[in-house]
């Protein structure tokens, strides 16, 4: 930074002269580094008030960056400095701008948004460092889904970060370790997010969660296990082959691995197929049957093979409700299956259960799976 020896007398008529007539680039940072300090010190007239701002328009404008550089230095943290001046800094290049961006409480909203939207990384890194970045902002900054601004942002302990926005990085950057490790460390999460997190994480962070949020005691390890089930039914969806489907659904149930919530899983993901194999597999049917007693659209033979195949009264309207649309969305015609279809899934069974809170599909699963077993201690 310049030294400086403020004086009064450049905010002229003469100075302003003085000014447009220098030749010298490191004379003029010199007149931009005083003017700021005297306009941000407060004390001038109203007539030297109008020259300064006069003069810093006309530094806002210099061809050398070292003098707009040195005006920006000392005006970033002016309250009192013209929006119009602070806005044109701002789209400057980015030695210029970085300081106006990260610190000018000049710049409203919309105006960074404006600069994230059409700056490079380095400047939405500098608006994702400043204090108290709103809801909205943060929104757009995890919009870039660039992992350095997203890593400063949530390093950012001032930043107002929302659910959706949390859901937006979990999806795109749930794997990188270091912005777990931020997330972990966030002052706040949903409960939602923290549920999410914990199927995601390490061991280390999965306990830094624990105690950081105080999870129920037992719902960590539930959240685990629903995330074993979760890759398990990913994995065993690219099975194309009923026979195939038959088999590894008969050998996951010799090892217990065939849970109510994970055929419940299956069906609020689209797996039919994995549905009916678990279910044939704990009923001691074959595929085939178990697929006319699905289809053929009777509540009696569907009844007799939910009972066989020992699933849990308490979840029988769970079971209805998403067996109804995996059937309706297979009848429709080859179409992927979607998050809508799921969300649709998850909106009635929220309906159907009163003690269900409203959220992601592993936040209900894990619901219905707690309300299955205090059902079962309570019979």
């Amino acid at each position: 930074m310049l030294a400086i020896e403020p004086n009064v007398e450049l905010l002229t008529s003469d100075g302003i002269e003085r000014l447009s007539t220098d030749q010298s680039p490191w004379m003029r940072a010199q007149t931009a580094a005083t003017v700021a300090v005297l306009f941000v010190e407060g004390s001038l007239n109203e007539r030297e008030q109008v020259y300064a701002i006069s003069i810093l328009e006309t530094l806002a404008r210099d061809l050398e960056n070292q003098v707009r550089e040195a005006l920006c230095e000392h005006v970033k943290h002016c309250a009192r400095l013209p929006q119009s001046i602070a806005r044109k800094l701002a789209a400057d290049v980015e030695s210029v701008a970085l300081p106006i961006i990260r610190y000018s409480s000049v710049l409203d909203e919309a105006d960074l948004v404006t600069i994230v939207r059409g700056g490079g990384t380095a400047k939405q890194a500098a608006v994702a460092q400043r204090d108290n970045v709103t809801e909205i902002v943060s929104d757009i900054l995890v919009d870039t889904q660039n992992t350095v601004v997203i890593r400063t942002l949530l390093a950012n302990e001032t930043s107002q970060i929302g659910e959706t926005s949390y859901g937006k990085i979990l999806e795109g950057f749930g794997q990188d370790q270091k912005i777990q490790a931020l997330m972990v460390e966030r002052p706040a999460l949903p409960a939602t997010i923290v549920a999410r997190m914990v199927l995601r994480v390490s061991d280390a962070l999965r306990q830094r969660l624990i105690d950081r949020f105080d999870l129920p005691e037992g719902m960590a390890e539930e959240l685990t296990a629903r995330a074993r089930e979760r890759a398990l039914s990913e994995s065993i969806g690219q099975v194309t082959t009923g026979e195939t489907m038959e088999s590894l659904s008969i050998r996951l149930f010799e090892e217990g691995a065939l849970t109510p919530v994970f055929l419940l899983r299956a069906l609020c993901t689209g797996q039919l197929r994995l549905f009916t194999a678990g279910v044939a597999a704990r009923a001691g049917v074959t595929l085939g049957n178990a697929d006319e007693l699905i289809r053929d659209g009777g509540q009696r033979g569907l009844m007799a093979l939910y009972v066989h195949a020992g699933l849990p009264g308490a979840l029988m309207p769970a079971f209805r409700i998403a067996l109804e649309i995996a059937r309706e969305k297979e009848t429709a015609g080859p179409r992927a299956w979607s998050k809508t279809d799921t969300q649709q899934i998850i909106s009635q069974l929220i309906a159907a259960y009163d003690s269900l809170a409203p959220g992601h599909l592993e936040s209900v699963l894990a619901q219905l799976g707690r309300y299955c077993t205090d059902s079962a201690n309570a019979a």
